[in-house]
């Protein structure tokens, strides 16, 4: 299988060295904002929010399945512009720790309505 990864931060890297050691599986590419990328199996978007419907087209043209990990994007009209056409995977963050803070802000909020004079807040901070 070969996979590209678009993006070039600590989470592309992160994802590039398991992809390296990962059996039967060639990364492909690597790309920042320079270059064009070349046909794959998989790609995983893990740039930035304005870059992914870009990333999104260019799959849907080459066939690539694709894997939108890139943080605060949004794409309306999503399901329909794939139409079955490809496999997308879409998650709105691949940090483990927003993850954790989206269920904890669920059960807080459950505590924080049985008591009116409650004033609870989170604070996550992710990127140094």
């Amino acid at each position: 299988m070969r996979i590209g990864i678009f993006g070039k931060g600590r989470l592309s890297s992160a994802i590039a060295l398991e992809v390296q050691a990962a059996p039967g599986v060639e990364l492909a590419w690597m790309l920042g904002s320079e270059g064009a990328p070349t046909p794959v199996d998989l790609a995983i978007d893990a740039s930035v929010a304005g870059a992914v419907d870009g990333h999104l087209a260019w799959a849907l043209e080459t066939g690539a399945d694709l894997v939108i990990g890139a943080t605060g994007w949004a794409l309306p009209g999503l399901e329909a512009r794939i139409g079955g056409r490809n496999g997308v995977l879409a998650a709105p963050n691949f940090s483990l720790a927003v993850a954790l803070m989206a269920r904890l802000s669920t059960v807080l909020g459950r505590f924080a309505a049985l008591d009116g004079d409650l004033d609870p807040y989170l604070l996550e901070h992710h990127h140094r």
